[in-house]
């Protein structure tokens, strides 16, 4: 997958498909050898659907991923964690590479693939590949946006030193959310604009790591996917597919301020790869210490400014609230 993703040229289906299949031959051996211990075994006799948690960022998504590779260990099964954090938005053809692989990976083991990625509907042509289970966690899109602005800039400050920066890039890298909201600069808007949709784009960033590669947020194309209107901002049709995928493709998509609610649901729904969730994050919770920290500290922000990004992320909120509704009818489905 990283030699695919890497690659800016296009790729005949067989090389996909042979790219895949080579993936998974390599550690065929390994999956054969947990099948002979005590343990659980990640490997199937029988396809399976494999499950995608296309995370957002800054949305509770680290502390899912280490529940995941704990739960892995108990139930057996593989967590496959993508490695480009900034490539999201995948070309057809890497579209097509990574249905081949999930293809595979249904066949021979048990799998959780964990990236941050746009939503993919694998069965649409060209594709026509199986569709794996998907899954997702939501927070308040303010809040979100909030600790994401901060959050980019703290990494950015791991790979470059305040001192490399052009001006424009410091100029950046320093203006406070709140002179970025009233001055309506490209993170604190949420029309108008694109995301990043190009590959070498997207790849760039990981290059450079230059502020002006900072764009808004991006939540919609989580639920929304590849479609045309899913980049365009504000976009009315964008919102409705992103609620269609949410109701007919996600399994589950919990929220951050209700996780006691979204780990029952998750827990109830899959639990193939969720059950002892409960347990697990007790556990986890009395050991653990907080990763992905943000270092470049975020600031109060006035309710003049957040009611501001309320009505700029109106489409988040809809979608929000949209996914609040169907996680309560899960859960009271449980209860009752």
């Amino acid at each position: 997958l990283e030699g695919m993703f890497e690659r800016t040229d296009p790729m005949k289906a067989w090389e996909l498909k042979k790219l895949g299949s080579t993936a998974w031959q390599s550690v065929g051996k390994q999956l054969r050898g947990f099948g002979r211990r005590d343990a659980p075994s990640p490997a199937v006799s029988e396809p399976t659907k494999v499950l995608v948690y296309n995370r957002i960022p800054k949305s509770g998504s680290s502390l899912l991923l280490e529940l995941l590779y704990s739960l892995g260990e108990r139930l057996g099964y593989l967590v496959l964690r993508g490695k480009y954090h900034s490539y999201r938005h995948f070309t057809r053809n890497d579209r097509a590479g990574l249905g081949h692989f999930l293809e595979q990976a249904g066949t021979r083991a048990r799998s959780v693939y964990v990236q941050h990625q746009h939503y993919v509907n694998f069965t649409q042509p060209p594709h026509r590949l199986p569709q794996p289970l998907y899954i997702n966690m939501m927070r308040d899109p303010v809040d979100h946006l909030l600790s994401s602005y901060f959050y980019k800039r703290t990494v950015i400050l791991q790979h470059r030193t305040p001192r490399s920066f052009a001006k424009e890039e410091r100029q950046v890298m320093e203006q406070p959310f709140e002179q970025c909201v009233v001055e309506r600069r490209l993170e604190c808007v949420y029309y108008g604009y694109t995301v990043h949709t190009n590959k070498t784009e997207q790849l760039e960033f990981r290059r450079s790591w230059s502020p002006h590669y900072l764009y808004p947020s991006d939540v919609l194309l989580y639920f929304c996917g590849h479609h045309p209107e899913c980049s365009k901002l504000g976009s009315s049709v964008a919102l409705q597919l992103a609620k269609h995928n949410v109701d007919n493709n996600f399994a589950v998509v919990g929220l951050l301020e209700h996780l006691d609610e979204t780990m029952t649901v998750l827990e109830n729904r899959l639990p193939q790869f969720f059950s002892g969730l409960g347990d697990a994050y007790k556990e986890q919770s009395k050991t653990s210490s907080r990763v992905n920290k943000n270092t470049v500290k975020s600031s109060h922000i006035s309710d003049e400014v957040r009611t501001v990004m309320k009505q700029r992320l109106s489409s988040e909120y809809e979608l929000y609230d949209y996914i609040k509704q169907k996680l309560f009818k899960q859960y009271q489905s449980i209860k009752s």
